[in-house]
């Protein structure tokens, strides 16, 4: 990824709910997917693994 855009990605796709990291993956040339990687504080995440509620 390259370019301004490319660099700001990763700060901008995040959780408003705990201090979480976004890890980019190049699936082909240019294509690429944005994970969240949550810390173990993210009452988000808590709830969707404990209730199994989707964020809304």
């Amino acid at each position: 990824m390259n370019g301004t855009f490319g660099e700001a990605l990763p700060h901008l796709i995040v959780c408003p709910d705990c201090n979480s990291e976004t890890e980019m993956v190049e699936l082909a040339p240019n294509v690429y997917t944005a994970a969240v990687v949550h810390d173990d504080t993210c009452p988000w995440l808590n709830r969707k693994e404990c209730h199994g509620n989707p964020r809304t």
